[in-house]
């Protein structure tokens, strides 16, 4: 009678058997299972040439007091959404360089997932292990940030390696932020 909290194809079930009668077989006359929509939650969030990031420990757009100005992000960056259960990616998206965001869409809830930025294509039901958060030559990560809401809209997960873990309810999700920055020479 009570909930499985389970977004899957199958179900499987036992049913355990007994009499009191020793001449009687039990059997099983009826059973039922009730099933609801699953409710899609969405993932998003931005690119930023952060080029502050290291200094500050703020992954948000300290880019646009560069001297000299921002030159934008490099074109071809995607990101990848890992089923830390399943060890897969799940979803690619490419980041828009106009605007310099991602989204997937269609994401199942009450999972935890583990999202890279990287230049290199890799195929979906690839492996994480398998997984090279690279970004195009001459640029570096500065920092990763689950700034979706009640977290601030800035701050770091205290590591510069293109991947960070979000557990996923049954909301959705913004503000989970990357930094990159041209590697050395860049100045605020």
């Amino acid at each position: 009678g009570s909930s499985v909290n389970t977004i899957a194809q199958y179900i499987q079930y036992k049913a355990d058997f007994s009499s009191t009668d020793p001449a009687a077989s039990p059997r099983l006359l009826d059973i039922s299972f009730q099933c609801s929509d699953v409710q899609w939650i969405s993932i998003s969030g931005n690119v930023w040439n952060d080029v502050n990031a290291m200094n500050d420990n703020l992954v948000n757009n300290s880019g646009l007091l560069q001297v000299p100005p921002n030159p934008g992000i490099p074109t071809g960056l995607r990101v990848y959404l890992v089923n830390t259960t399943t060890g897969l990616i799940e979803k690619s998206a490419l980041v828009s360089p106009s605007t310099n965001m991602y989204q997937f869409n269609n994401v199942a809830p009450n999972k935890t997932y583990r999202i890279y930025l990287s230049f290199v294509v890799y195929a979906t039901g690839t492996p994480e292990s398998s997984i090279i958060p690279l970004i195009n030559q001459g640029w570096e990560h500065t920092g990763q940030k689950n700034a979706n809401p009640p977290n601030a809209p800035t701050g770091s997960d205290s590591v510069n390696d293109g991947r960070i873990t979000v557990p996923a309810g049954i909301i959705n999700l913004i503000q989970i932020n990357f930094g990159i920055r041209v590697t050395g020479g860049d100045a605020v």
